[in-house]
Order: C-alpha cells, then sequence, then structure tokens
C-alpha cells in the first residue's frame, strides 16, 4: 500500500506527527490482514506554479503498476473510518 501526496511533510507539524503514526499502526496491523507493507512516497514535482497533469504524472509515476488507486481529495466523498476500512478490506479479499 502506498500513500502518495504531492508535497513534503514538514518537520515537527502536526501533520507529520498524524502521518507517521497512521504508517506505523497501519504497517504494523496491516500485515495480519494481508497488506504486505506500507510506505509513503512524497511528491515534489518542483513546478512553479501548480500544474495539474505533471502532478498526475508524478504521483502515478510513485505507484506500482497494476495498482488499486483511490484518489482522495477535501472536495471529495468522506466515508468515515469504518467505511475506508470496509472499502479497503473488500479490495484485499478481491485480490487487489
Amino acid at each position: 500500500m502506498t500513500l502518495a501526496a504531492i508535497g513534503r511533510l514538514k518537520a515537527q507539524e502536526p501533520e507529520q506527527a498524524m502521518t507517521l503514526d497512521w504508517l506505523g499502526r497501519a504497517d504494523a496491523m496491516g500485515k495480519p490482514l494481508g497488506i504486505k507493507s506500507v510506505r509513503l512516497a512524497e511528491i515534489d514535482p518542483r513546478l512553479r506554479e501548480p500544474d495539474r497533469d505533471k502532478e498526475a504524472a508524478a504521483l502515478l509515476a510513485a505507484i506500482e503498476t497494476g495498482s488499486f488507486i483511490i484518489a482522495l481529495d477535501e472536495r471529495g466523498e468522506a466515508p468515515g473510518s469504518v467505511g475506508f476500512a470496509n472499502r479497503l478490506a473488500s479490495l484485499r479479499d478481491q485480490g487487489q
């Protein structure tokens, strides 16, 4: 499982602590559930101005070919923790 995002986490920021905590828990709890590994891919496309096409290409390059992709956006649906966990479990059970 890869968590890929545009930008870099800043040291000593709450987002970094939360992300690292989540990655550690997801990696530890995921193994018994069949999730081999969990990793973070911080994407820094080095663009002077935002360019969605270049950002999308950089994100896709960080993900293994053939991976099932779930894109998250603050303007999208908010399934909640249980809904998201159920979605991941369903994908796992389908061999994704």
